[in-house]
């Protein structure tokens, strides 16, 4: 029997890790699920007293969290000399961070934690470089930055919209019920859309407590939807590659390509450095992606082509993971992935910058739309009746 050592998480969501023992890689995999545990990561022991490779790059990035407060005093000092704004709040975010007390485990299976990797894998090195954690530290606010702007690009447009609706539904309780009585009274035939008006004002005068209810429970169960829709990534689920492009999916994939980039650099085997950087990313659909693909290469399968979820990840991506067991592309393999970040990332401010300028002109369109069609609703009967009486 061998023994294989896994990391996997309970219906909890607790993350547990243990020893399994098995025919195959396979069969260990099996009695895992059958006790109703998702693996996240799993490799065979080597039984030799050497110490494995696993353990190596593992030893070295707990060593890089126990000196991660030497961080601490100058991020402190750059946080008092910063002015007030997206670069002084991100700064005592990541100062907070490392203050808390969490282990190396912590930092490979908490999302939060992960985006540390970089910072903590620079402490790895005898020669920190400057330049990239400069790099580091400017593409953290960068995204903090790009997720103001997408709440303010939102804010403005939903806004506009719930004023105008506010307005609607203002002259369907005040407004349309003195043009219904005097449509009654000169006993109009009354056009369609004039119709569907006075049906929306009887639903805000004569049913409104239902009429204010159904709205509440439509809205809540819309926003409810949008939740659950993006945290499980359904819309990769039910269309695959068409929403690749999608400014959450940019932003998944360029944190899948940087931490991987990272992990490589530290010496983790490409599929455990596949699987842990599918979970930071964020996105169940990629993550299930880099699990079944770093599954399929602990089984001897090639990368590109080892397993259908392997098409998911973009070719470039795949293209650094073969470079890297070559000794000599090594380095090359993690520039590659970190070039790969910073180009999702740069996509993702540009869709955010679309989004800008799109929404608000759209909420513009749609809440004149709104008004157009109160205003001719109401005033085409009275054309038709002046009209007839000419």
């Amino acid at each position: 029997m061998k023994q294989f050592a896994y990391d996997a998480t309970n219906a909890a969501g607790e993350i547990l890790s243990g020893v399994v023992q098995a025919e195959s890689l396979s069969d260990a995999i099996s009695q895992l699920e059958a006790q109703d545990l998702q693996v996240k990561s799993i490799r065979k022991v080597i039984e030799e007293n050497n110490q494995s490779p696993e353990s190596h790059w593992q030893k070295r990035l707990e060593k890089a969290v126990a000196r991660r407060k030497e961080w601490i005093p100058a991020l402190q000092a750059l946080a008092d000399d910063l002015p007030s704004g997206h670069a002084k709040s991100e700064t005592k975010r990541v100062y907070r961070l490392l203050q808390s007390n969490f282990s190396a485990s912590q930092v490979l299976h908490d999302t939060k934690l992960s985006q540390l990797l970089p910072l903590l894998v620079l402490g790895t090195e005898d020669k920190p470089s400057q330049s990239r954690l400069n790099a580091w530290f400017a593409e953290l606010i960068r995204q903090r930055a790009i997720r103001h702007q997408r709440r303010q690009a939102l804010v403005y447009p939903i806004g506009i919209i719930l004023l105008a609706l506010g307005v609607t539904a203002l002259l369907s309780i005040f407004v349309v019920p003195i043009f219904k009585e005097m449509f009654e009274e000169f006993g109009l035939m009354l056009p369609a859309p004039t119709l569907l008006l006075i049906s929306v004002s009887d639903m805000f005068t004569e049913r409104w407590l239902t009429t204010t209810i159904v709205l509440a429970i439509v809205f809540s169960a819309s926003a409810f939807g949008i939740y659950v829709f993006k945290k499980l990534a359904l819309g990769n689920f039910l269309f695959g590659a068409m929403l690749n492009g999608t400014t959450a999916n940019l932003r998944a994939m360029s944190v899948l390509c940087g931490n991987l980039a990272e992990l490589i650099h530290i010496g983790a085997p490409v599929p455990d450095a596949l699987e842990l950087a599918g979970s930071h990313c964020g996105n169940p659909y990629y993550f299930r992606s880099a699990r079944l693909t770093a599954l399929a290469v602990r089984g001897g399968l090639p990368i590109a082509t080892g397993s259908n979820s392997a098409r998911i990840l973009p070719s470039s991506l795949l293209y650094a993971l073969e470079k890297q067991p070559d000794p000599e592309h090594a380095d090359t393999s993690v520039e590659i992935l970190r070039e790969l970040a910073d180009i999702y990332m740069d996509r993702s401010s540009r869709h955010t910058d679309w989004i800008a300028m799109f929404f608000p002109s759209a909420a513009v369109v749609l809440v004149g739309f709104l008004i157009g069609f109160v205003v001719i609703s109401l005033f085409m009967p009275l054309v038709t009746m002046v009209s007839s009486l000419a």
